[in-house]
């Protein structure tokens, strides 16, 4: 009997994530999974001054030819207006109290993308005793008819779900105080800036006008514990000036996502400009059009590469990982981890066990 007691303690003991396991401890059926809804977008400014523009055919059709050309290039259906709910998926391992929470933040270049691609990371770390909520976020919309409007959006999303987790931790089982942000591509870029960016700093030129179509961006913010960015970018890499343990991993041939500065989504970034100047040469008689045409454009961005030798400036502790491969590494076509994928999630595993 004191046998058993003793191997039963010593199982919950290895369950403590405070010191992740390198190796399995739980089988796909072991992980609770469940959907919920993490917050809801109040209505807000933007509704009524898109749903006012829309009324001016002209503005309406030059909005319409942006997200057209958007969903053209980058083959995803027409753009509607996104749910107020905002919904997660919690991949809860059965037992253990104040884990790791991983919030996951899926790609898509923030017009595409769904919280159920990050199942197969999700399940990785879960049977690692690491609870994993994998996060839907706004997109570009007609309400949010560019990148910039959409990371915006997205940014406050993430503050919500890092907000909702810090306010409901014994029901998950959770930590306040161990919240990792991990990304992929888009999901990577607003990692960085949720974690990293704060009220004296800008996410756009256009931060003012932000604030007036979505309200502030600052909630009381909590701070992750770490940030996990695989294949991401920062377009102000001055912002990256907190001390947050950050790991960074990124294709050494990836022409999506620069690994140093550079317009992402090549060849499509260029192009898709390239057709805002084309627009802007037949608006310049409307007022103030060809200023929000500039604001839909694409800017440069700087990769991983820039990024660690900025933190390592700074005094961040933080990894770099450079692999063999382009910008699509971590799944495979059957939706398993590539070799590129399991190696890389070793890697994440080694690193936060060091913070």
């Amino acid at each position: 009997m004191k046998k058993l007691l003793f191997f039963t303690l010593l199982f919950f003991a290895s369950c403590d994530s405070s010191n992740i396991p390198k190796e399995y401890i739980y089988n796909n059926e072991d992980i609770d999974v469940q959907n919920i809804i993490y917050a809801e977008r109040p209505r807000s400014n933007a509704i009524d001054i898109f749903e006012a523009a829309f009324q001016a055919n002209l503005v309406s059709n030059t909005l319409s030819t942006i997200a057209d050309q958007a969903s053209d290039m980058l083959g995803v259906d027409k753009l509607s207006i996104p749910e107020k709910k905002l919904k997660a998926t919690i991949y809860s391992p059965p037992v253990g109290k104040k884990r790791v929470l991983m919030i996951y933040l899926h790609s898509g270049g923030f017009i595409k993308g769904h919280r159920d691609e990050g199942e197969t990371l999700a399940m990785e770390f879960a049977r690692r005793g690491v609870v994993v909520a994998s996060i839907d976020y706004s997109l570009i919309d007609p309400l949010a008819p560019s990148l910039k409007h959409a990371a915006y959006r997205a940014t406050q999303d993430v503050h919500m779900a890092m907000d909702y987790f810090n306010t409901h931790t014994n029901e998950y089982g959770i930590d306040p105080n161990k919240i990792i942000l991990c990304g992929v591509s888009a999901g990577a870029i607003l990692a960085l800036n949720s974690g990293f960016l704060d009220k004296r700093e800008v996410l756009s030129n256009n931060m003012d006008r932000l604030d007036e179509l979505y309200g502030t961006l600052y909630t009381e913010k909590i701070t992750p514990k770490a940030i996990i960015s695989i294949a991401g970018a920062a377009e102000y890499p001055d912002i990256l000036n907190n001390q947050i343990p950050t790991f960074l991993g990124h294709g050494k041939y990836d022409n999506m996502v620069s690994t140093e500065c550079d317009i992402p989504f090549k060849p499509y970034g260029d192009k898709y400009n390239n057709i805002i100047d084309e627009l802007k040469s037949y608006t310049s008689y409307i007022p103030n059009l060809s200023e929000h045409l500039d604001n839909t454009k694409i800017n440069q961005l700087c990769g991983s590469a820039k990024i660690y030798r900025r933190m390592e400036k700074g005094q961040i502790f933080s990894e770099y990982y450079s692999y063999n491969d382009d910008h699509y590494l971590m799944y495979s076509k059957d939706g398993n981890l590539t070799l590129n994928g399991q190696d890389i999630v070793t890697k994440i595993i080694a690193f936060l066990n060091k913070i």
